[in-house]
């Protein structure tokens, strides 16, 4: 959730200038060779933060990678996520960055170029957030957690009957275990639960 603290990084004059630069050089015409300047810049990143953090900060690396070049990449910085929607619109695995340009790609193949205002580039880079939301309504497992924009998670717990799910599976259902509850509010010996058990049977 990007909690990875890199301030020691920031506060390193040298990666501050790093950063400076990378946001102010134009970026190659070509589409491979743009693509394999993007992961030169993520793969100088790791290897920098390596000194000032424990685990890699992906998601806070990705999220100025996008703020940097958003006409390139997305704001779906979870890689779990963009993975799926890479492999959903383009059937492969992808690289961190290359999975980015790819969906990118994609969209302005289908749409054509956002505008080139402010808005327009925010609208084409929270669009796959959008598109895996569509793709994930149809899963049968249950949504726990509501991503539709980066930095805005939040947990949705399941419904009332999906939570006693493992209690209704018992024989006798809630019935039983409510009577169990009851049975047990004065406190029970191993000879009541086994007598219980034999009458039940």
């Amino acid at each position: 959730m990007g909690r990875i603290d890199v301030r020691a990084a920031l506060a390193e004059p040298p990666f501050r200038d790093m950063m400076a630069q990378q946001s102010v050089q134009p970026l190659p015409a070509d589409h491979d060779t743009r693509g394999r300047h993007l992961e030169n810049i993520y793969a100088g990143l790791q290897e920098r933060l390596r000194r000032f953090c424990r685990r890699q900060p992906h998601l806070k690396i990705f999220r100025v990678l996008a703020a940097l070049f958003p006409d390139d990449l997305t704001c779906m910085v979870d890689m779990g996520k963009a993975e799926r929607l890479a492999r959903a619109l383009l059937g492969a695995r992808h690289g961190a960055v290359e999975r980015h340009l790819l969906i990118r790609r994609r969209l302005d193949q289908v749409l054509g170029p956002p505008s080139a205002d402010l808005q327009g580039k925010a609208e084409r880079m929270r669009l796959p957030w959008l598109l895996y939301r569509l793709d994930s309504e149809d899963d049968d497992e249950p949504i726990t957690v509501d991503s539709r924009l980066p930095g805005g998670e939040r947990l949705l717990p399941l419904p009332a009957a999906r939570r006693r799910k493992s209690l209704t599976a018992l024989s006798g259902g809630l019935s039983h275990v409510l009577a169990c509850l009851e049975a047990a509010r004065d406190g029970l010996i191993r000879e009541d639960l086994h007598q219980r058990g034999r009458a039940r049977s």
